[in-house]
């Protein structure tokens, strides 16, 4: 359905008892859903001892070419030198008086 596949087939919720596929990340292959060997994928389960419930990574390298249009890319939060910068500013020029 969809041209997609499963990326991790490990067990990601583990207890004493039992192990189950909890967590999933799906994979559509660049061009138009049929396999694309020009692709390679890195998936897996990060360890992580604090919880019964391991996170899920995937690594995408490709070779198709992709474009980003910046005017309307995802706002995140990139903690680079200039804009830890920024925000010290923006924070040292709030009005705390009114706080």
């Amino acid at each position: 359905m969809n041209d997609v596949t499963p990326t991790v087939v490990m067990p990601t919720g583990i207890t004493a008892n039992s192990s189950t596929i909890i967590d999933h990340i799906y994979y559509r292959p660049t061009n138009g859903g049929k396999s694309d060997t020009r692709d390679i994928l890195t998936a897996g389960n990060l360890w992580c001892d604090i919880s019964d419930h391991l996170p899920n990574c995937l690594l995408l390298e490709s070779s198709t070419s992709m474009k980003y249009d910046m005017d309307n890319r995802l706002m995140i939060r990139l903690p680079s030198t200039k804009n830890m910068e920024k925000f010290s500013s923006a924070v040292d020029n709030i009005a705390w008086s009114n706080i």
